[in-house]
Formats: C-alpha cells, sequence, structure tokens
C-alpha cells in the first residue's frame, strides 16, 4: 500500500494557533507517525512563507481577512493603545459584516470563502490527496471541504471541535433564526461529508431526531490533547520553599474575585505565587487585588504553546477557571491532565463541563464558590499542602483513550482507500 496524502485544513497553525488549531497539529503529528504524507492549509501571519515544511509536515497557507488580521495584531500585544483601537476596528467590522450576511449566518465573508476554496482547489490539482478533513471553526475550511467535493471523489470529512447549531444566542439574532440559518449550512456539510467527528460535550445535541439521517458517518471524538510530552524529563520547580501556581487562558470577570478571596490568605504569607500566561490586560486583577498580593502575581502575557506547557509542567499546581457553557469544553484542561500535575479548579455552574472529567483525574480539587467560603478555603488549604503525588501517563491515558490523537486517527483510517 502507498503512503497516503491527507490535507487537514484549519485556522492559526503552529506558530500562533488557536485552540482549534492546536488540536489539528496533535492530530496531523500522530498522522505522521503513522507513516501518512501529511499537509496543512491554514491561515498566514505577516512575515511567515506561503508554503513551508515543519517537523516533516506540508503548511501551505492563505493570507487572512481583515477581521482575523485585526484580532491576531491585538492579541500579540493587548495593553498598547494601537492594540485597544484596532481591536475596536476589529469588532466594528466583525459586526458589520454579521449584519450584511446575516441571512447566511454563520458566512460572515464570503471573499475569504472563494479564496479558501480556490487555495485548497489548486492544492489538490497539484498533489491529489486521498483525504481531506476540514475542521470547524473556521467556517471557510468546512465550506471548502463540501465544495471540493463537487468536481474530484477524494475522500472528505469534518472535524467538528466546535457546533454549528448549539450555540449560545448572538446578540442581534433570536434564538430560531439562528438555528435556522445554521442548520442550512450544517445539513449541506455534513451531507457532502463521507465522516464527520463530533466532540462528546455536544452528544446530547447530536442525539435530536434530524441528525438520524447522518448516524452511520458521525463518530464521537474528544479533545486530542492526552500525549507523553517531552517536558516529562525538564526540570520542574526547584523553589521547595514556594508553591508555584500557574494559569493558562482568558479570564473571567465573575471567578476572579472569589479566586481571590481563597488565595489571598496564602498570598499574603508570600509562600505562595501565581503566574498568569494569555491575552489578558490585568484589568480584572487591577480592580480586585490588594496591595498585599499584587507582588505575588504576575502577568506573564501571551507566549508560544510550547513554552506554555514548558511553564505548566514547571508548576506546583494547575489552576482551572470553569464556565457556564454545558457544551463547551476548555481544551486547556486535558493539556493539565496530560501533565500529571496537581490542578485547582474554581467554577460556579453544577454543570460544569468540566467537572466529570476533573472526577475521573483522582489528583484535582474542586472549588464550587457558591458553598460556604470558609469550607472552600480549608479545602483549598489542605490541597496546597498535600503532598505532590504525579500521576504517570500511563495511568491517564487508560482512564482518558478518547482524549489520545490515536483515537480520532483510528476514525481517520476507516475511511482510506486501498491504494
Amino acid at each position: 500500500m502507498g503512503q497516503v496524502k491527507i490535507l487537514l485544513a484549519t485556522d492559526s497553525y503552529h506558530s500562533y494557533p488557536t485552540a482549534n488549531g492546536i488540536c489539528v497539529e496533535e492530530i496531523a503529528d500522530e498522522l505522521l507517525k503513522q507513516n501518512f504524507e501529511v499537509h496543512i492549509l491554514c491561515f498566514r501571519h505577516e512575515k511567515e512563507n506561503i508554503e513551508d515544511i515543519c517537523n516533516g509536515i506540508y503548511i501551505h497557507k492563505i493570507n487572512m481577512d481583515i477581521v482575523n488580521k485585526l484580532r491576531f495584531k491585538y492579541e500579540k500585544n493587548p495593553k498598547s493603545k494601537k492594540s485597544l483601537i484596532l481591536k475596536k476596528i476589529m469588532i466594528t467590522i466583525n459586526r458589520i459584516q454579521a449584519v450584511l450576511f446575516i441571512h447566511w449566518f454563520p458566512l460572515r465573508n464570503p471573499l475569504f470563502c472563494s479564496r479558501y476554496l480556490k487555495k485548497m482547489k489548486k492544492l489538490q490539482k497539484q498533489y491529489k490527496y486521498d483525504i481531506i478533513i476540514g475542521s470547524y471553526c473556521p467556517f471557510e475550511a468546512a465550506y471548502a471541504v463540501s465544495r471540493i467535493k463537487e468536481n474530484d471523489n477524494v475522500v472528505t470529512g469534518l472535524y467538528c471541535l466546535d457546533s454549528f447549531t448549539n450555540l449560545k444566542k448572538r446578540f442581534f439574532m433570536t434564538v430560531d433564526f439562528q438555528d435556522k440559518r445554521a442548520w442550512k449550512w450544517e445539513k449541506l456539510f455534513f451531507e457532502k461529508s463521507d465522516f464527520i467527528i463530533n466532540l462528546n460535550c455536544h452528544r446530547e445535541h447530536y442525539k435530536k431526531e434530524r441528525y438520524k439521517v447522518f448516524s452511520d458517518k458521525m463518530y464521537l471524538s474528544d479533545i486530542p490533547h492526552i500525549i507523553k510530552r517531552n517536558y516529562y524529563n525538564s526540570e520542574e520547580n526547584q523553589n521547595e520553599d514556594k508553591i508555584r501556581i500557574l494559569y493558562a487562558g482568558a479570564l473571567r470577570d465573575e471567578l476572579i474575585k472569589p479566586l481571590l478571596e481563597y488565595l489571598e490568605p496564602f498570598l499574603c504569607e508570600k509562600y505562595i505565587y501565581l503566574d498568569i500566561y494569555g491575552r489578558s490586560t490585568g484589568e480584572f486583577f487591577d480592580k480586585y487585588c490588594t496591595d498585599n498580593v499584587r507582588e505575588q502575581i504576575h502577568m506573564k502575557g501571551f507566549v508560544q504553546h510550547d513554552e506554555i506547557i514548558r511553564q505548566e509542567y514547571s508548576s506546583d499546581i494547575l489552576l482551572s477557571l470553569g464556565n457556564s457553557n454545558t457544551d463547551f469544553i476548555p481544551s486547556k484542561i486535558f493539556e493539565y491532565i496530560s501533565l500529571g500535575k496537581k490542578i485547582l479548579h474554581i467554577y460556579s455552574y453544577s454543570k460544569d463541563s468540566a467537572l466529570p472529567y476533573y472526577e475521573k483525574y483522582n489528583n484535582c480539587c474542586c472549588i464550587n464558590i457558591n458553598d460556604d467560603s470558609e469550607y472552600n478555603k480549608k479545602l483549598i488549604k489542605d490541597f496546597l499542602k498535600k503532598p505532590e503525588r504525579k500521576i504517570s501517563f500511563e495511568e491517564i491515558e487508560n482512564v482518558f483513550i478518547q482524549n489520545t490523537p490515536g483515537f480520532t486517527v483510528d476514525i481517520i483510517k476507516k475511511y482510506i482507500k486501498k491504494k
């Protein structure tokens, strides 16, 4: 059997990846290990090459639309005045596009969709892929994969890291209007695909009657972040007198105040410090921090994904914040779990989507901010003093098998035609 060629279409990949781009990268790495010839179609950032090869993977890039360009410029340095202006411009353009193309929701830029499809067709003509998979988001990748099928018998699949229809209400649309428009696209994309991979967190949504027609080609998988990382052999925190807590990601206002309230007694004793990585301006901490703890909290800003993982591994405790959307699962919780470290999870919603996963991970302390404050502080104090028990990767892999890249790749391999 000859080497199978596969194209994965996504948004931002590798140097400045989105959460979805990181998932695609881990699937691509696993495919490469299993002797696939792997190609990526993704957005191009400033000064990047249009064509590239990285770690044996062929990367093909397309210039971004204006909204994505502005968004990434802002996120690289969110504190600057220039970036704040860029953010306002980006939001304005995004809303104008949303109104102009409201009847094509969630499509917002037909021209960019057309360019993305044109690039995919050019690559297919040149490389003659056996399989093409579009990740969603972005919309452009799903759209292009549905259209590439019209003139080619290539096997196509959708890797739905988000749902087209299982969405929160947009500010200017009714839920019914939003669902009808999004379902029109989702139905088209599902019909055109040979297989569809959805996430477990959307399981209940896809039990609806209208999806039964696709049941024979629909699969459930999960965020593929359970991988054995090289950082298992890197240095851990060498400062035994202090406990380093790390948080990576966006900050939610309603959880910041209780979080600081719980941690303040320990931060004041100067034996704990908190490092925060991500595209946050620190506005929330400026609002709620007391002078007693400011020097114990370090806003690190945006760093490359590899460096984030390195810092996570060198920390003593990883901080996780919950969300109120039961159909959305933060991908970083699996990154946390894969490292075998102690995790402190702060949440406010009883149906927090992360809880079922943390319940299977016996190195975690979950704090519901609706419980008694003194009780929560005692739980945290006991957890901080609890001797670290590093969980082996083999234990983690056995429990979270659906979160391994190999699980998703096994689904893809079912659709390989014999060459």
